[in-house]
């Protein structure tokens, strides 16, 4: 129920949700913009990206973060 509450409130304020999309490039523009390349060849810029793409998360590890969680196993 809290990612239909959270979808609900962006669809509210007209922010797009990319779901099923592969990130494959984050590159810092400038202090205010990032450009996301996707595995289709298709660039965004944006001022903000929410990676909610667990424990090898690309943006993680453009930001130099740990996973301090646990993962799954498959």
């Amino acid at each position: 129920i809290t990612e239909e509450i959270l979808e609900n409130y962006l669809i509210e304020h007209r922010i797009e949700v990319e779901r099923n999309r592969q990130a494959i490039r984050i590159e810092q523009i400038d202090a205010d913009r990032i450009e996301v390349t996707f595995a289709d060849g298709q660039v965004i810029p944006t001022r903000y990206l929410c990676a909610c793409d667990g424990a090898h998360s690309l943006v993680r590890r453009h930001l130099q973060l740990p996973f301090d969680g646990k993962t799954y196993s498959t």
